[in-house]
């Protein structure tokens, strides 16, 4: 079905009249100037974004993205705005989001979408999650709008549905966190942790070398009924014939008694930088509450590990004396929201994001 509605939309896009496309070109404001409509990283014509984006344009985004606007409206009445999240891709609105009229929003896998505030729609929008929705705030839905998906949606605070309105998350197993991360020896480790469990028989671990094709990797017995946290974990050795693969995925595939059965996010784990060696850096949890670790395959003796602030303004940091691979970092006193984990070498600069709760 996910393949069906990637082509429609594909299709959707291309034929929508007086359209304009927008590509992300660097991390940074969607107000600011990081916007190419020509869709080249190097674009030396760049444009913003309003807060209130109308009309039948689409917005592509491929890096971590933040939103200033204490409201963010996606369309109008009568309009088809398009937005998708491209793999590894963040995009973080500090405010409400409202989404009015037939506008779409394609969360894929392997990105992460941060509303921290209410989000409201109505019409026929949609919000199709194969990644990770997360809402810090009240969901009210009406019309036709759905959200719905293969990954991860979640909301603090009360959801609201009115008309034929629809949002999809009923799962006999609460998962409260799903990670993936790469050790040196081309091993994976997935490991996933349940709040609850009500029938539940056994988890199947399921993996995917394009994030829509998922095989069996190993199967774990779960704990029936249960309102105790469980913690599960695997480890699975990557094939030798991965040279040209970019991107691997997880899933965790839950099976009650009876046969039924529902799916945690999906979770991708990186192998651009080699093939599996060196300088790669893992973060864990992400998104993390109260703490969380920054871990690299190399012992690293000059520089350090910082943490950013959307403003850029350092939060935290540690010197690098090539004692110590990981580094830990305590969140307690900052604001929720993305942050940017930057690792300085002498010879490497290595920007990732990660999301505090």
């Amino acid at each position: 079905m996910k393949t069906i509605i990637y082509i429609f939309f594909l299709s959707f896009v291309a034929l929508q009249a007086n359209a304009t496309n927008y590509y992300s070109t660097a991390d940074g404001d969607w107000l600011g100037s990081i916007w190419s409509t020509i869709g080249h990283k190097d674009a030396t014509s760049l444009t913003s974004l309003p807060c209130k984006f109308t009309g039948n344009d689409s917005v592509f985004i491929e890096h971590a993205i933040i939103s200033s606007c204490g409201h963010l409206e996606i369309g109008r009445a009568g309009g088809s705005t398009v937005i998708v999240l491209k793999p590894n891709a963040t995009f973080q609105s500090n405010g409400a989001l409202s989404m009015v009229g037939a506008h779409f929003v394609v969360v894929q896998v392997g990105t992460v979408f941060n509303i921290h505030g209410d989000l409201n729609m109505l019409g026929t929008s949609e919000i199709q999650v194969d990644g990770v929705l997360q809402v810090f705030g009240d969901v009210t839905m009406g019309g036709n709008s759905t959200v719905c998906g293969t990954g991860s949606a979640s909301y603090t605070g009360n959801l609201t549905t009115s008309g034929n309105a629809n949002w999809c998350d009923i799962l006999p197993v609460e998962f409260s966190d799903v990670t993936a991360t790469l050790n040196p020896n081309s091993e994976v480790k997935i490991w996933w942790t349940t709040e609850s469990e009500t029938n539940n028989n056994y988890f199947n671990v399921e993996q995917s070398y394009d994030g829509i094709s998922f095989e069996t990797i190993a199967q774990v017995e779960g704990n029936g009924t249960s309102n105790e946290s469980h913690e599960y974990s695997i480890n699975h050795l990557l094939s030798a014939e991965i040279n040209n693969i970019s991107w691997v995925y997880y899933r965790v595939k839950q099976t009650d008694y009876d046969g039924s059965y529902s799916y945690s996010k999906v979770v991708a784990v990186s192998l651009k930088d080699k093939t599996l060696s060196g300088d790669d850096i893992t973060i864990y949890p992400n998104p993390a509450h109260e703490l969380f670790y920054v871990e690299s395959d190399l012992n690293l003796d000059k520089g350090y590990v910082a943490i950013y602030n959307v403003n850029g303004t350092a939060v935290a940091k540690h010197t690098l004396n090539g004692n110590n691979r990981i580094f830990s970092f305590e969140t307690n006193s900052w604001a929720a929201g993305m942050y940017v984990v930057v690792v300085q070498t002498t010879e490497h600069r290595i920007h990732k994001s990660i999301i505090i709760r």
